[in-house]
């Protein structure tokens, strides 16, 4: 309820239009993560961005105000406003509007034959419970926890990619939704750190992605862990950037070992590569 209040408050003042906001890139495919900074000369003391039917504070880190825009991978093309709001630290009001133009991302197709009850389940039970988690997970990932903890972003695994973020896929002869992460071709075993500081808000062994891990970063984004192993760690501890969060396995709906990992951004299910293009220790 504060931030609205904030905001509400903003929109109030008189409002001087500027152009010292910048936004990179802005034009992205969907699935796509942009930065948007404050580079004007006067430090901002505090912004709010509007995007998408979201409003948010914008956070700080060693080179000033910034937030990270996320593109969901089912998101129309078309071109979406971006809409900051500000006080700058001498009293200065702000506000500015941009646009991001949103393309269709050229991804591959990949043809996949499981088993009939892995793809389409019928048991009742096994439809329940994959309901019950289905809420489970929407709960969780619909917590605003506050300001961004997260730093810099690095890889869990370094292991090669086995599938990319937003592969169409076609099951059984029947097409699915788009792959909602980056898979690695991990070895059972290998130990999944934390590619961002965080705290640890789900640990479940689900139906579909097997032993889970979930942490949140802050400022709406969340990483999720799927078909683990072994999680080693438990809901509500804070981990660092580093710290292992499980073992790779090969639990729930999985025909081999590997690591699939999850990012969403207020969400929106983004690229994890993208994101690491955007904030991260290493830019793929």
């Amino acid at each position: 309820m504060m931030k609205y209040s904030f905001l509400f408050i903003f929109l109030l003042l008189p409002l001087t239009v500027c152009a010292e906001w910048v936004l990179t890139p802005k034009t992205m495919v969907n699935g796509g993560v942009a930065i948007l900074r404050w580079q004007g000369q006067v430090p901002m003391d505090v912004a709010v961005a509007h995007f998408d039917g979201e409003s948010f504070f914008l956070d700080r880190d060693k080179d000033g105000l910034f937030a990270l825009i996320g593109i969901d991978v089912l998101k129309a093309p078309g071109t979406y406003p971006v809409e900051m709001t500000g006080i700058d630290v001498l009293g200065g009001n702000h506000f500015h509007s941009m646009q991001i133009t949103v393309e269709d991302a050229d991804r591959k197709t990949d043809f996949l034959t499981l088993p009939a009850e892995m793809v389409s389940p019928k048991d009742p039970a096994t439809l329940e419970r994959i309901d019950r988690e289905s809420a489970e997970l929407k709960a969780v990932f619909s917590v605003d926890s506050g300001p961004y903890i997260g730093q810099l972003f690095t890889v869990p695994v370094s292991d090669p990619i086995s599938s990319s973020f937003g592969t169409k896929r076609v099951l059984n002869g029947k097409p699915k939704s788009p792959h909602s992460g980056t898979d690695f071709r991990s070895p059972l075993g290998r130990l999944v750190r934390a590619p961002a500081n965080g705290r640890v808000v789900y640990v479940a062994d689900l139906h579909y992605t097997g032993k889970t891990v979930i942490l949140d970063h802050g400022s709406g984004i969340f990483s999720l862990y799927a078909h683990l192993l072994t999680p080693l760690c438990q809901v509500g501890e804070e981990l660092k950037i580093g710290q292992p969060l499980g073992k790779v396995g090969s639990t729930g709906r999985s025909t081999g070992a590997h690591l699939h990992w999850t990012v969403k951004l207020r969400g929106a299910k983004v690229d994890p590569m993208l994101l690491l293009a955007r904030y991260g220790k290493e830019r793929p």
